[in-house]
């Protein structure tokens, strides 16, 4: 996880390259006002190379906040940014990493049948409710997420996020009621403290 000795060394060997508010405040320490994201871009192997050689640009450059989610480039966004971040020429401890959950991921390529990977690798093993769901792919279910984060850190091969946020928790309105929603924001947000005192996430909120 990032630390604030960390986090200021990093702004600190920057000099006066960037303004004087580049950097601000996140917790203890300071992150770059410009991150990198990773939701654009095909599941290929390609794709996989330029991002890696993007991040590592990025992070070399002044950009220390990077952003992806479990489903982005049907998983292997998280993959690419967890090489990145071990490969750069700088601590772990100096990049702000954030992720998400709440759209159910591929693993690696898309699924000739969506419906039927949901249903046989996320519904018939009880990793989420079909009542839970909402336009068949998004759940924020507090035990979902916390599945996801599990993954998510399997995934980037990290052993703490820094940032997790709940994705896009307003497409659950599209089949329950705005207090239902609420009420699964607060269950959500629960599991995440808990998470956050074992260790697994810095910060939490959500993605909207």
């Amino acid at each position: 996880m990032a630390t604030r000795e960390a986090l200021w060394d990093y702004r600190d060997a920057f000099g006066d390259a960037f303004g004087r508010t580049y950097f601000r405040r996140f917790g203890p320490g300071v992150a770059s006002s410009i991150g990198i994201g990773t939701y654009l871009g095909e599941p290929t192997a390609a794709v996989d190379d330029a991002y890696r050689e993007a991040i590592g640009l990025a992070i070399r450059s002044g950009v220390n906040h990077v952003d992806t989610a479990v489903n982005y480039r049907c998983g292997r966004a998280e993959r690419v940014v967890g090489e990145a971040v071990r490969d750069a020429p700088i601590d772990r401890e100096a990049v702000v990493v954030a992720t998400k959950g709440g759209f159910l991921p591929f693993d690696g390529e898309r699924p000739a049948d969506p419906g039927a990977y949901v249903r046989e690798r996320f519904v018939e093993p009880g990793i989420v409710d079909p009542d839970d769901l909402a336009n068949g792919a998004h759940a924020i279910a507090s035990d979902y997420l916390a599945w996801s984060l599990d993954r998510s850190l399997e995934r980037l091969g990290l052993g703490a996020v820094d940032c997790y946020y709940v994705h896009n928790p307003e497409t659950q309105l599209a089949t329950r009621s705005r207090a239902a929603v609420y009420d699964a924001l607060e269950a959500a947000f629960e599991t995440l403290e808990r998470r956050r005192a074992a260790g697994d996430v810095g910060r939490y909120g959500v993605a909207t």
